[in-house]
């Protein structure tokens, strides 16, 4: 049996969380990574709350840590890991603006270079914000 050490130092985390550009973006891969990360570390033993939170918020980095810092959760929610990933959440994927979402979405055009693979994932991605509901599947 490997030790839990030896996986996670065969296996490289995910980058840390950016907090520039598109933020709401950056959180959805960022978590996608991470709980990769963890159930592909997990061994026989399952983590604690408190050891998912310390992995979450050491791999984010800085920047997250300082953001984190500003919850002003208890001792308690502070080990509490889905408290924390919805304080994230909270914080990275503000309200949308279905509106304006559905305009980015109708405006966007291909660019000169641009690959179709690229463009049309780009727009699959647009389309998710902009509450098409059934019609994403056509």
């Amino acid at each position: 049996m490997v030790s839990e050490v030896n996986v996670m130092d065969t296996l490289r985390p995910p980058d840390v969380l950016q907090f520039s550009g598109n933020v709401a973006e950056n959180w959805r891969k960022f978590k996608q990574r991470l709980e990769l990360y963890l159930e592909a570390t997990e061994t026989d033993t399952p983590r604690t709350e408190k050891r998912k939170t310390a992995i979450l918020l050491h791999v984010a980095g800085a920047d997250a840590l300082e953001v984190f810092n500003t919850f002003g959760l208890s001792e308690e929610d502070r080990a509490k890991y889905s408290v924390v990933v919805s304080k994230f959440e909270e914080y990275c994927t503000p309200k949308s603006n279905e509106t304006y979402e559905r305009y980015v979405f109708r405006t966007r055009m291909q660019e000169n270079g641009e690959s179709f693979e690229s463009f049309y994932r780009d727009i699959q991605l647009k389309a998710q914000s902009c509450n098409f509901s059934t019609l994403l599947d056509s």
